[in-house]
């Protein structure tokens, strides 16, 4: 059986794309923004405008940290692990390294983590998206959660 994908589609847009805009948007408001004379009554006040677009770029960035690209080689019995711009470095996981997963359930791809017995080259800790399901944070716990321990506990 060949490799099966588990990481979103969306990966590379929540860790490249996405801060890309926020940060274009933050000095397209510095640069092209013709400030309003400021009025007593005037909502938003100027920071506005400053501050939330460096909150987002900061969210974004932190939420986007350390995701990787994860597939499951069931021939093999072992998780594939590589990182987003650097495909061709790749680590092979055995099941029986697998310690916990867990998920967030506040964001949308979920930010499933995988945690290890033992340190990999990419540490000790795996995070990835996990594939797009419609329901957001209604829609329950992600199937791949429930996959991936029962993985672990035939290992």
């Amino acid at each position: 059986m060949p490799l099966r994908r588990i990481s979103s589609l969306w990966t590379y847009f929540h860790k490249i794309v996405l801060p890309a805009i926020f940060v274009i948007g933050f000095f397209n408001t510095l640069l092209l923004w013709e400030r309003p004379k400021y009025q007593p009554n005037n909502f938003p006040p100027d920071a506005f405008f400053y501050v939330m677009p460096v909150f987002f770029i900061i969210f974004t960035l932190w939420f986007g940290r350390g995701l990787k690209i994860v597939s499951i080689d069931e021939m093999n019995r072992c998780l594939r692990v590589s990182k987003v711009l650097n495909s061709r470095k790749e680590v092979s996981i055995p099941f029986s390294e697998i310690d916990d997963v867990s998920e967030s359930i506040f964001s949308d791809p979920r930010r499933i983590t995988i945690k290890l017995r033992n340190p990999t080259e990419f540490g000790q800790k795996i995070a990835f998206l996990g594939t797009y399901r419609f329901g957001g944070i209604f829609a329950g716990p992600h199937p791949i959660v429930a996959e991936l321990q029962a993985l672990a506990a035939q290992a």
